[in-house]
């Protein structure tokens, strides 16, 4: 029974993340998202880091990669368990295919879920870049 509460209020607590206000995106940068459960006090599940100081030369595999080997943050925490590495990525017809290594199919539960939040936020803003148009274009922003 405790699961299942356990279970709810994580869920609650990414809806509530995904229903507030997106976090102040650094200037022209990525924001990183890891998992904020470790603080029983945090208002989301998830928060994010800005991205290095310089932009990625490879958005995709570099912003992973940044996932993987976690926050500098110590309020937050890499959901991946030890070992997960991508071994490819394909991104075709607008949909991102990643191929990570057998340790990501050890999540379950709450914490696949948090896994897979993280992921998603953090390369929606590259996968923003391969639609048209482009938000992060000048030219064509709205």
């Amino acid at each position: 029974m405790n699961r299942i509460r356990i279970a709810a209020l994580a869920g609650l607590l990414l809806l509530a993340a995904g229903c507030s206000a997106p976090p102040e995106e650094a200037e022209d940068g990525y924001q990183v998202y890891y998992s904020a459960l470790e603080d029983r006090y945090a208002q989301q599940a998830l928060a994010s880091e800005p991205y290095g100081s310089a932009p990625p030369k490879e958005p995709i595999p570099d912003l992973v990669a940044a996932l993987l080997d976690g926050p500098d943050s110590p309020d937050l925490t890499s959901p991946f368990p030890d070992g997960v590495r991508l071994l490819g990525w394909e991104l075709a017809d607008g949909v991102l295919h990643l191929d990570l290594s057998e340790q990501y199919g050890g999540l379950s539960g709450v914490n696949l879920t948090v896994a897979d939040a993280c992921l998603t936020l953090t390369l929606c803003q590259v996968c923003l870049l391969y639609t048209s148009p482009s938000p992060r274009d000048p030219k064509t922003a709205r």
